[in-house]
């Protein structure tokens, strides 16, 4: 034979059948011509991050749209206002009646034999940067609301300000809405999305500690089969539910979109309209 396992500079030894073998890191970065290797001489998946050195990706390597447009670039938050710093109305007694507005963008559904005050407070979560919240107390008590009471406060969005939700379409995005809220009273409301007389989700939030300030995040899933308006039209409202009466309770949480059914608005536990002591706050909502 005229191969027997001859080694070649030390680097690499030739075996009898003719197979070059070359010694481990015997082949650098110095011995390897500018350009003499490109994307078709790698394997798919040979790269991968520890493989990359630190600072070696700059925007100059990455091909034009390798990165995608964010879908609101620049754009202002959804909810306007979630600070409560704007209160243009001032602070709002007595409310015990549907469809009264309160701070800006915030709308109180009062029904049924209670009775709130809404105002702007500085009582608020420390370091979480906010210097305003809003704050419910109850003026009116009952236990006993009318069968058609209410206890809510809502955001309301218009159509045209969530589009990019996609409603409607198979690719529908999930929906989160978080807060901080604080109250003396402690146990559950129902938080719901609700497209006004067509179809609503909800989940009950729990307030564990009084007197204390939680974080709540809660997420509903993407709405495929109910597409909203593109206009000025009334989207969605954000519910909080903080008591009712039974025409609105008792049925049980829509956790999935459905049908809006009133039996289904609030099945909480916290009853925030049983006692004129109760205190229900809420900032940092978005």
């Amino acid at each position: 034979s005229k191969y027997i396992d001859n080694v070649i500079s030390g680097d690499a030894t030739l075996a009898d059948t003719g197979v070059l073998t070359i010694a481990d890191d015997a082949i650098t970065s110095a011995k390897i011509a500018d350009d003499a290797i490109n994307s078709e001489h790698y394997t798919d998946g040979s790269i991968d991050t520890a493989h990359i050195g630190d600072a070696q990706v700059t925007l100059a390597k990455l091909a034009a749209d390798a990165i995608p447009t964010p879908s609101r670039p620049n754009s202002e938050p959804l909810i306007r206002n979630g600070d409560f710093k704007i209160s243009q109305r001032g602070d709002k007694t007595g409310i015990t009646t549907a469809g009264q507005y309160t701070l800006d963008m915030i709308r109180a559904d009062i029904r049924g034999g209670f009775g709130i005050d809404v105002a702007q407070s500085t009582d608020v979560p420390t370091g979480k940067g906010f210097s305003k919240s809003l704050k419910l107390d109850v003026s009116t008590a009952t236990s006993s609301p009318s069968a058609n009471g209410l206890l809510l406060l809502g955001y309301h969005f218009e159509s045209q300000d969530l589009q990019l939700l996609k409603y409607g379409t198979s690719d529908a995005e999930t929906t989160t809405v978080a807060f901080y809220v604080k109250s003396n009273k402690t146990g559950t409301f129902q938080l719901n999305l609700r497209i006004v007389d067509s179809h609503h989700v909800g989940s009950l939030v729990t307030i564990s500690s009084a007197n204390t300030w939680e974080q709540e995040v809660v997420s509903f899933p993407a709405n495929t089969s109910t597409a909203l308006a593109n206009d000025s039209t009334e989207g969605i409202r954000i519910q909080f539910f903080l008591d009712a009466g039974s025409d609105h309770e008792g049925g049980g949480v829509p956790s999935t979109w459905a049908s809006t059914t009133n039996s289904k608005d609030y099945n909480g536990t916290l009853d925030i309209g049983d006692n004129t002591a109760n205190e229900f706050l809420i900032t940092g909502l978005q």
